[in-house]
């Protein structure tokens, strides 16, 4: 069978076959379909691991803004006579109503400026003075705060909130809230200072700042009182996390998480019981 053949200048001629030809004009539409689909195949594979190191890069970020948090704590204390930095004893503004009574120093909170007030609140005190950033107070994970936005509250009548629920005096055995000296309620020694807001309850318009959760639920840090962070998970535990049915009794379930970090600092796998 004779072969197509091409006069090229000079006279010579050079003999093509139709694999050639068909080469010459791309790929076939088969070859085309077995490159997007491994294409395809790789990026499957390559996305969630990209995720994966995002969410960890967030929880070391998290971690060491808690670890600054805690330098802060430790510096107050030492300006103050080993106490621990607390919220002011004035009425609380939703747990202050409702049946509970509680005043901002009594109960644990995210809150860092009261509006109606004009005052700093708790963590609140260390921004400025005792924090090298003051974004020390946000978790990169965080799902619902804005840093920029929620920052510019503060000397405003509106409430600012951070991204952590820490410790107030409510979780201490009375007379036992300096910091080299710190007990819970049950005469345990208290380890945990501060936690990553963990929530997981139906969308309430009235109740907005309840909605916060740093790192999906996932996993948590704790800060603790000798200054180290460290991460638990919350997969099938919720020990550090605000579910529906606590909203009857919210200052209690911030009791039992505050203990519940207690416990993981000493070591424990359990949490405490409740008081």
């Amino acid at each position: 069978m004779n072969r197509p053949v091409n006069i090229v200048p000079g006279g010579s001629t050079k003999h093509y076959d139709r694999r050639e030809q068909r080469h010459e004009h791309g790929f076939t539409l088969i070859e085309l379909l077995v490159v997007i689909a491994i294409i395809a195949l790789l990026v499957g594979l390559i996305l969630p691991s990209l995720g994966s190191a995002r969410e960890q890069a967030y929880f070391v970020t998290c971690a060491a803004n808690m670890q600054q948090i805690g330098l802060g704590v430790h510096m107050f204390a030492g300006d103050y006579d080993d106490e621990l930095v607390h919220g002011p004893n004035i009425s609380h503004g939703f747990f202050g109503a409702f049946g509970f009574g509680l005043t901002y120093k009594h109960i644990a909170d995210s809150q860092i400026w009261i509006g109606q007030h004009r005052l700093k609140n708790g963590y609140g005190i260390l921004l400025n003075q005792y924090l090298d950033s003051s974004q020390a107070m946000y978790c990169p994970d965080d799902n619902t705060i804005d840093p920029v936005e929620e920052l510019r509250k503060i000397q405003t009548s509106q409430d600012a909130y951070g991204s952590y629920i820490y410790r107030n005096l409510d979780a201490f055995e009375e007379g036992k809230h300096k910091i080299s000296d710190l007990r819970n309620t049950s005469g345990q020694p208290a380890h945990a200072l501060a936690f990553d807001r963990q929530t997981i309850i139906p969308n309430n318009p009235f109740l907005t700042n309840a909605y916060r959760t740093n790192h999906g639920n996932k996993q948590s840090n704790i800060l603790f009182v000798d200054g180290h962070v460290r991460g638990f998970s919350n997969q099938g535990k919720n020990l550090f996390v605000i579910r529906a049915q606590d909203m009857q009794n919210m200052p209690g379930r911030l009791d039992q998480i505050m203990f519940n970090g207690d416990h993981a600092g000493s070591g424990g796998g359990n949490p405490y019981p409740h008081p």
